[in-house]
């Protein structure tokens, strides 16, 4: 669809810029939990890049008169994978977002916890 030399190097650009993503987060000290869900999403991402790199600007194109069945059949299944990855992707990402909600919740009762203890003890040290 595109050529070759416009397509790559921009993917190549995007396949650093998500390994990069992916191994600061190893380092992060975000819970388990998240970096697990994230890390499983920048690999997807990084397949995901591969895939369109190589339909847009590798696979032969399919509107062309020469083009065999096989051609057709292998444009079919790359661009199914890259969607059903991308469908994958928004699940995990949705996940994240669930976890994220989850923790913010916890949070909140737990600083609601902290707060009325803290005006309790205010109130017996200022009670004569």
């Amino acid at each position: 669809m595109l050529p070759a030399w416009v397509v790559l190097p921009i993917g190549c650009s995007a396949l650093v810029v998500t390994a990069a993503h992916v191994l600061a987060l190893q380092a992060s000290d975000a819970p388990a939990r998240r970096k697990r869900i994230r890390t499983a999403n920048g690999l997807l991402m990084m397949i995901i890049t591969a895939l369109l790199c190589w339909a847009l600007g590798v696979a032969p194109v399919v509107s062309n008169p020469a083009t065999t069945p096989g051609d057709t059949r292998t444009f079919l299944l790359v661009w199914s994978a890259i969607i059903t990855l991308v469908a994958l992707m928004v699940v995990l990402a949705a996940m994240d977002v669930a976890f994220t909600a989850r923790l913010a919740l916890s949070e909140r009762g737990r600083l609601r916890r902290e707060l009325r203890e803290g005006t309790r003890a205010a109130r017996t040290d200022a009670a004569p």
